[in-house]
């Protein structure tokens, strides 16, 4: 756990060799740049928390491999703008997704109406645009 430090630069690609830590949290930092594609081979985590950092670039599709993931948040990283890749939905272990004030500009994907575990879902703040998929209906976890 390093949150709330005065962490800064890039998350480094070579992150990926930790192949089984099961929990990355950096929130509270000023970590800037994109989060490395070298995150999907993090075979063993259960809990991200890249909350409150200045990142940008789009969330990695490589974060659909990660099939242990509980918990997915990356609040207020006000540049990580793009999409919720379709990948997503590969994370059947997920139980909270948090991506709120990020500035994400897309519609929902209808694979997350794929992660059934999943209790908590926070996307205020952003800028999606479209309709709410009707594949969220099978979200009968949420509560």
């Amino acid at each position: 756990d390093c949150k709330a430090n005065a962490m800064t630069g890039l998350i480094p690609s070579s992150i990926g060799m930790l192949s089984s830590l099961r929990s990355l949290i950096v929130l509270e930092n000023t970590i800037t740049g994109s989060i490395p594609s070298e995150i999907g081979t993090m075979s063993s985590l259960e809990h991200i928390d890249i909350s409150d950092n200045d990142l940008s670039a789009s969330i990695p599709t490589e974060i659909g491999k990660l099939t242990r993931l509980k918990d997915l948040i990356f609040d207020r990283n006000g540049r990580l703008d793009n999409i919720i890749p379709t990948q997503v939905g590969l994370i059947s272990t997920l139980q909270i997704l948090r991506i709120s004030e990020t500035n994400l500009r897309s519609t929902l994907p209808t694979e997350i109406g794929k992660l059934r575990n999943l209790q908590f879902l926070g996307l205020l703040g952003n800028r999606l645009t479209g309709s709410i998929p009707s594949e969220i209906g099978l979200l009968t976890s949420l509560s």
